[in-house]
């Protein structure tokens, strides 16, 4: 996704345009990658965009914050009634226990309202996370625990559990359990700054994107 929102959508793997929220976890990545790479490890990640899921079900693509991550995202705005869920089949790099993490916000500054929750379901087995219940009323990186990944092709879902305007972004799968996504859009200009211009990403398909280190 662009700034503005419009979509770009490759016929075949290749590097395409991406928002800054996109480019800052691929950087923050990179980085982190590099250096395991420089240490004799490697690692998987795989980023992907949920606004650009095939099926969104009862979601909708809102834009609301686009100044903010650079990117829309997906909302469930069902007036109290839950959403149906929001569906995409991506491709994963390699077989792996994956550590997740969501890009979302709780709206209401208040912990004990919370009120849109959701969940993420990975071959149809939910998360152990419910989303949306954490970060003040900012726009957060949430943490989901982890998940054991057998086979390249996996259906992800969003599971709106209350129909009160849950909110996700992307969700962002890695193997490395240190690693964490930055939490603003602007810091990818410092990793940028840092030397890791010449990181390159693949792209799979119109919603994903994976990142490799290699010895």
């Amino acid at each position: 996704m662009t700034r503005d929102g419009s979509s770009f959508c490759p016929k075949a793997a290749g590097p395409v345009p991406m928002s800054l929220r996109t480019m800052a976890v691929l950087l923050s990545l990179g980085l982190g990658l590099m250096l395991q790479a420089a240490r004799g490890e490697e690692a998987e990640s795989l980023l992907v965009e949920v606004e650009s899921f095939p099926e969104r079900g009862g979601w909708v693509v809102d834009q609301q914050f686009i100044d903010v991550m650079g990117s829309s995202y997906l909302l469930a705005h069902g007036l109290g009634k839950p959403c149906s869920n929001a569906k995409a089949t991506v491709e994963f790099p390699a077989d792996g226990n994956y550590r997740v993490w969501v890009r979302t916000k709780d709206w209401v500054a208040e912990p004990e309202w919370a009120p849109g929750q959701f969940r993420v379901l990975i071959n149809d087995e939910p998360l152990d996370e419910t989303f949306g219940t954490k970060g003040d009323g900012k726009w957060i990186w949430q943490d989901g625990g982890t998940v054991e990944i057998g086979g390249q092709k996996v259906s992800i879902e969003l599971d709106d559990l209350t129909g009160f305007d849950g909110r996700c972004d992307a969700i962002l799968f890695t193997t490395d359990p240190n690693a964490k996504p930055p939490q603003q859009a602007g810091e990818a200009m410092r990793f940028q700054a840092n030397g890791t211009k010449q990181l390159r990403s693949q792209h799979r398909s119109p919603i994903s994107c994976s990142l490799r280190s290699t010895i």
